[in-house]
């Protein structure tokens, strides 16, 4: 049941994320999207794509 609701909130989680990626792209453009927004805060910040590998490492190693 747990791993159930786990997956529907991943789910929505992501579409949700698509769909104001979306939105934010026809309101505002290329600018104003996710991505982009993470990208030029990369530059500025290293510790944030170091963040996003950690955590992919830390999702996935070790893991079965």
């Amino acid at each position: 049941m747990q791993k159930r609701i786990t997956v529907w909130v991943i789910g929505v989680s992501i579409a949700a994320l698509i769909g104001y990626d979306i939105y934010a792209f026809s309101e505002g453009g290329y600018q104003a999207t996710i991505s982009y927004t993470i990208f030029s805060a990369a530059h500025i910040y290293p510790a944030i794509p170091f963040a996003f590998g950690f955590l992919c490492g830390h999702l996935v190693w070790g893991q079965g």
